[in-house]
C-alpha cells in the first residue's frame, strides 16, 4: 500500500473541494475529513480484521474495488442526510478521496510511480524508499494544486499570484532532476509560499482537522504491537524458549493487525519444529500457503520445500524430497522475482546434488 501518498492526495483532493462558507463548521475539519476519506479503506478492513485476522495478507477491503465503491455510496449518502452540503465539489472531492485510495495501492500505479522515480522494481522498495518516492511525486501535486488555488484567490496580490506560477513551475523542473536534496529545497520554497499566500485562514481553528484523523492512528499502533510481539517471539526461540515464542505468535496473529502475519506461521513452524512436533510444523507451513495463495505464496512454499527435504526428518511421513522438488520447480516456473529465483534454485540445486551423490 501506499505510505504517505494517501494522505497528500487527500489534501490535494481537499483543496479543490472546500465547501462554501456557510459551512464553516465542516470548514473547520474539512482537510482532516478528506484525508480520513483517503485513508477510510484502510479503516473499515482493520476493524473487519477483528473476525477475519487471518486475511490480513489479502487487503480484502481496500484491493476491492466494489466494496470501495459501496464505501464511497455509503459516505456521500450520510452526508448528504446529515449536513447542508449542496455543492457538487464537495461530494466529488469525498468520492475521488475514497476511490483514490484502490487506485494508490494498485500494483500498476506502484510500478508507474517506481518507474517515474527510478527506484526499479516497485514490490522491493524499503518503506523510506517508498515514502520518498511519493514524497516527490504526490506532493509535487499537493504544492501546485495548493498554489493554483492561492493564485486564483480574490484578493491574492498580483505579485503574490506571479511568484506562485513561477515557483510551480521550478517545483516540476526541480522534481524532473529526481536529485533529492535539490526538489526537497523548491518544495520547501514552494510550500512556504502557498502558506504565506493563504495565511488567512492558518487559524487556531485548523487544529480540529486533527479530530478525523486520529482515529486512524489505531493502524499504526497496532502494527507497531505487532512488529514489536514477533520480536520478541523470535529472540524467545533463539533462546531456546520455543514454547513461549509459540504463544507470542499465536496472540500476533488474533491481532487486527494489517501487516501480513505469514512470517509468523513461518516462525510456529520453526517453534514447533524444535520442540519435536512435525504434525503441527507442518501444518503452519500449509497455512502460512494458504494465507498468502492471493498474494505471494512462494516464500512459504520455499519453506515448505526446505521442510519437506529436511534430512533429520529421514524416516518420518514428513521427509518427502519428490515433493520437495515438486514445489521448488513450481516457485521457477511461475515467479518472476528474481530473489525467488535465486533462493528456489539454490535449494533445488541442493537437493539434486543429495540425489547425484545416493546414485
Amino acid at each position: 500500500m501506499a505510505t504517505i501518498g494517501h494522505a497528500l492526495l487527500g489534501l490535494s483532493i481537499g483543496e479543490i473541494g472546500l465547501p462554501a462558507a456557510r459551512e464553516s463548521r465542516l470548514r473547520s475539519v474539512w482537510f482532516g475529513f478528506v484525508v480520513a476519506m483517503a485513508y477510510l479503506p484502510d479503516l473499515v478492513e482493520w476493524v473487519a480484521l477483528f473476525v477475519r485476522s487471518d486475511e490480513a495478507d489479502r487487503h480484502f477491503v481496500s484491493n476491492s474495488l466494489p466494496i470501495v465503491c459501496a464505501l464511497c455510496a455509503a459516505v456521500i449518502c450520510i452526508m448528504a442526510l446529515t449536513t447542508r452540503i449542496r455543492d457538487l465539489r464537495s461530494y466529488l472531492a469525498m468520492a475521488l478521496a475514497i476511490l483514490s485510495h484502490w487506485a494508490l495501492d494498485t500494483m500498476g500505479a506502484r510500478k508507474i510511480l517506481a518507474a517515474l522515480y527510478g527506484a526499479g522494481r516497485s514490490d522491493h522498495l524499503a518503506y523510506l524508499d517508498t515514502a520518498i518516492a511519493e514524497l516527490w511525486f504526490y506532493g509535487l501535486i499537493l504544492l501546485i494544486t495548493a498554489l493554483v488555488v492561492a493564485a486564483k484567490k480574490p484578493g491574492c496580490p498580483p505579485k503574490g499570484a506571479k511568484a506562485a506560477w513561477v515557483i510551480g513551475v521550478a517545483a516540476v523542473a526541480a522534481a524532473a532532476t529526481r536529485y533529492t536534496i535539490l526538489w526537497v529545497l523548491v518544495y520547501a520554497v514552494a510550500a512556504t509560499h502557498a502558506m504565506l499566500l493563504g495565511r488567512n485562514r492558518w487559524t487556531w481553528r485548523m487544529l480540529w482537522n486533527i479530530a478525523p484523523i486520529a482515529p486512524l492512528m489505531v493502524i499504526p499502533v497496532t502494527s507497531y504491537q505487532a512488529r514489536r510481539l514477533t520480536f520478541e517471539a523470535i529472540e524467545r526461540r533463539q533462546e531456546g524458549d520455543p514454547a513461549g515464542a509459540l504463544a507470542i505468535h499465536a496472540r500476533v496473529i488474533k491481532l487486527p493487525t494489517r501487516d501480513s502475519v505469514v512470517h509468523n506461521y513461518i516462525e510456529m513452524s520453526r517453534c514447533f519444529e524444535a520442540m519435536g512436533d512435525l504434525k503441527h510444523a507442518e501444518q503452519a507451513l500449509l497455512d502460512a500457503v494458504r494465507i498468502s495463495r492471493n498474494t505471494n505464496p512462494h516464500v512459504p512454499n520455499l519453506w515448505l520445500a526446505k521442510f519437506y527435504m529436511y534430512r533429520p526428518f529421514e524416516g518420518t511421513p514428513y521427509y518427502q524430497p519428490r515433493k520437495a522438488e515438486q514445489i521448488l520447480r513450481e516457485i521457477l516456473r511461475e515467479s518472476s522475482d528474481p530473489d525467488d529465483q535465486r533462493w528456489a534454485g539454490g535449494v533445488l540445486r541442493e537437493l539434486l546434488s543429495r540425489k547425484d551423490e545416493t546414485r
